[in-house]
């Protein structure tokens, strides 16, 4: 569950508009902690283990490793099925902090992150994780690292000593949101204040990065996603943030619009992302310039998918809403359930599309209406 122990700082950045995926994630970890037995430490805890039920457990994110699939959720809950998605197996986790994103660079090399300032790693194809990283090291281990770092200037150094005592003081009070592997040594994970830390050797030692990421106002970092040889980060204030080739270094795009974004997807050229009431920007320079997309959604985007195979975004929101675009926005449609929920992801597969949420897993059942052309 979160520990909700904030600065002064910290509350008055929870009081603006882009705390709203912060909102979301507590509402989901009350959620967690209302169906516990009086207090456990999450961090020393192990998951709690469930009989049946499987599928209507409340899941944040999804992967398909290619050969299985992973859903990852409140309490510490991982879930693995080899057989797309018909039956769902629990994964013994040494932890029950809610986790929040699961990310695999290949078949059995994935990570996990969540609240606690939670990363967990799997070498197994996601059958057992080990701990890599939490909150309750994080303020002496990453101010280490800028403290022995002499090549920094002295007055950039203090800004992230400060930020990260800000952030850490109080313990593991902070989440990551997302993470992201480039290959099976390189990653980042990314969360609220700016929290940005590094790993060049597969998770086993994790370092701070914000360094490498032009963010002074240590803005929100609400999801990391990679399209094609690019990383990008969205932000408040309409910022998506995009890596050089490198990898080593992001800068600031700003969009135009003022809000937050909270999940972006893409392919080749083209991105797609989403943030509060339902706000869709795409790129067709790979994030170099944005526009507007006329978008019938009216809640928040908690998550964009791009589906190769079918050359189809899929973009869903808190509120149950469901829009298929194509790859070129040409066309879209606005997908209707009978069972709406809080969805939270949402991952393609042959003839089936799988959507997450607070009210578990559900396979696709839904029919389109209000179809479209031309690009909005």
């Amino acid at each position: 569950m979160w520990r909700w122990t904030c600065t002064q700082e910290h509350r008055r950045r929870f009081a603006g508009p882009g705390s709203a995926v912060l909102m979301l994630g507590l509402l989901l970890s009350l959620a967690g902690q209302a169906a516990a037995q009086g207090f456990a430490d999450p961090l020393e805890t192990p998951a709690p283990r469930y009989a049946d039920g499987l599928a209507g457990l409340p899941i944040q994110a999804l992967a398909n490793t290619g050969e299985a699939l992973l859903a990852v959720g409140l309490r510490g809950v991982i879930l693995r099925s080899e057989d797309a998605g018909r039956h769902w197996q629990q994964m013994p986790v040494p932890l029950s902090s809610d986790l929040l994103d699961v990310s695999f660079v290949s078949p059995q090399h994935g990570w996990v992150v969540g609240q606690d300032g939670v990363i967990l790693a799997s070498e197994d194809g996601g059958r057992t994780w080990t701990r890599q990283f939490d909150g309750r090291q994080a303020l002496e281990q990453l101010s280490r690292y800028y403290q022995d770092d002499t090549a920094l200037e002295p007055q950039a150094r203090d800004a992230y000593l400060d930020q990260l005592r800000t952030n850490l003081q109080a313990g593991p009070v902070l989440p990551f949101f997302s993470v992201r592997f480039v290959d099976d040594r390189h990653g980042f994970a990314v969360g609220p204040f700016g929290m940005f830390v590094a790993s060049d050797d597969g998770g086993q030692h994790w370092r701070p990065a914000l360094h490498q990421i032009d963010n002074p106002d240590f803005l929100h970092l609400n999801a990391i996603a990679q399209v094609g040889e690019h990383l990008f980060i969205t932000s408040e204030q309409g910022i998506v943030f995009k890596a050089d080739r490198s990898g080593a270094h992001f800068r600031p795009v700003s969009t135009g619009h003022v809000g937050s974004f909270f999940s972006l997807a893409g392919h080749g050229d083209v991105l797609l992302a989403g943030g509060l009431g339902g706000v869709l920007y795409a790129s067709h320079d790979q994030g170099e310039s944005w526009h507007a997309l006329k978008s019938p959604l009216t809640q928040l985007v908690s998550r964009i998918e791009f589906d190769l195979r079918a050359q189809r975004f899929t973009a869903i929101t808190a509120g149950g809403e469901v829009l298929e675009l194509s790859a070129d926005f040409s066309r879209s449609s606005l997908r209707q359930s009978a069972a709406p929920m809080l969805y939270t992801d949402v991952l393609s597969l042959p003839g089936q599309v799988i959507y997450a949420g607070i009210q578990g897993l559900r396979p696709d059942s839904a029919e389109p209406v209000q179809p479209s052309r031309g690009e909005q």
